[in-house]
């Protein structure tokens, strides 16, 4: 069982973090009892013997094995540290090494000089957005080498998804991001030829 003392709202952000942890890992954050002031909450990880081989229909979990070459470049651009380094870990989990850039500008010298099978785009970003960066890679790209660029967005309000897809992105996951969609998301674009 892990405890959390002291939270105040200097600290929201190590809260936001830990439950996203918590919620990556589990897919599910359980609280013990109501969260009070002055009262430290706990989390407990379910301890539920989970088969991989049949569905439980009793389960929120939801596991497909993804038959996908670890050997794909998948590169995350993003500008929040901690966002990337979620992502960063989620693709661990699944078997990718991604790299990661901090702005579309960088992002566009890096798939210069690299050969990638994914982006995971965030939107908002300095020096250059997610749609400029991605309209600007879409004028350049050759045909024959089309690469998904799936956009990964707070952005949730109606239109927003039209607005990804229109700067020339592939698809849309909004944050916090959750495990199974990502995995889905990729098993979609990567699927095994």
């Amino acid at each position: 069982m892990y405890y959390i003392s002291n939270i105040n709202l200097s600290n929201i952000t190590a809260l936001i973090l830990l439950t996203l942890c918590f919620s990556i890992a589990t897919e599910r954050v359980y609280a013990d009892e109501p969260i009070q002031y002055g009262k430290s909450p706990s989390f407990d990880a379910p301890s539920k013997n989970i088969n991989l081989n049949q569905s439980d229909k009793t389960s929120s979990y939801e596991f497909k094995v993804i038959n996908i070459k670890p050997d794909k470049k998948i590169i995350i651009v993003e500008d929040d540290e901690i966002n990337a380094e979620l992502l960063v870990l989620m693709l661990n989990d699944i078997g990718f090494s991604p790299d990661v850039a901090e702005n579309g500008k960088v992002f566009l010298d890096m798939i210069s000089k690299n050969n990638y099978d994914l982006v995971l785009m965030d939107c908002h970003m300095p020096v250059m957005n997610g749609y400029e960066a991605t309209k600007q890679y879409r004028n350049s790209e050759d045909a024959k080498t089309h690469i998904p660029i799936i956009a990964v967005t707070a952005s949730a309000m109606p239109g927003d998804r039209e607005k990804c897809l229109g700067s020339g992105m592939d698809d849309h996951i909004e944050k916090p991001v959750k495990l199974s969609l990502l995995k889905k998301a990729i098993y979609h674009w990567l699927k095994p030829e």
